[in-house]
């Protein structure tokens, strides 16, 4: 019993491992399949090199063709409220090229201030592996004392199981 059970379990193992290699060899199977999460981690901001703690990104790749793209999702941000994005993306060779607008809500409850952001970013995506960098100029804008402020964000995208 105990043998026929290991058995079962290490061909559906091996059974997953396979599928997962036959996703990563067949370019079009990667992306734009559903829904796809990274681990976004800012690397770099209009102030230099930063070290902050990564944020959940999941979206939803829907493909019109074999290399282009339509993207939708969110960033989630501990503390604050989602920054949402969306936009197309496009296959060249083995890159995915994705160019997505965001704008957020800031909670800023302790200010009673609210803040508001717009960005405009480029992620570049492995095909094979999904992960990637992004880097994004935006605006903030405090809504109390009508001040902007510009940005800038560079990181990195590692592709993570969606919740």
């Amino acid at each position: 019993m105990v043998r026929q059970f290991c058995f079962r379990t290490a061909a559906l193992v091996v059974f997953t491992m396979l599928l997962v290699v036959c996703a990563a060899s067949n370019s079009e199977a990667v992306f734009g399949t559903g829904d796809i999460c990274w681990t976004v981690k800012i690397t770099q901001t209009e102030e230099g090199k930063v070290s902050m703690p990564g944020m959940l990104g999941k979206f939803h790749v829907k493909s019109l063709d074999t290399s282009t793209f339509v993207m939708t999702g969110i960033v989630t941000v501990p503390g604050d409220n989602p920054f949402i994005l969306t936009g197309t993306a496009t296959k060249i060779g083995t890159k995915i090229y994705a160019n997505l607008v965001g704008t957020q809500d800031h909670r800023v409850e302790d200010s009673g201030g609210l803040w508001r952001d717009m960005d405009i970013m480029r992620a570049t995506i492995d095909n094979a592996t999904l992960s990637g960098t992004i880097f994004g100029v935006g605006d903030s804008f405090d809504h109390s004392t009508r001040v902007f402020d510009r940005m800038y964000s560079a990181g990195t995208l590692t592709p993570i199981a969606c919740p």
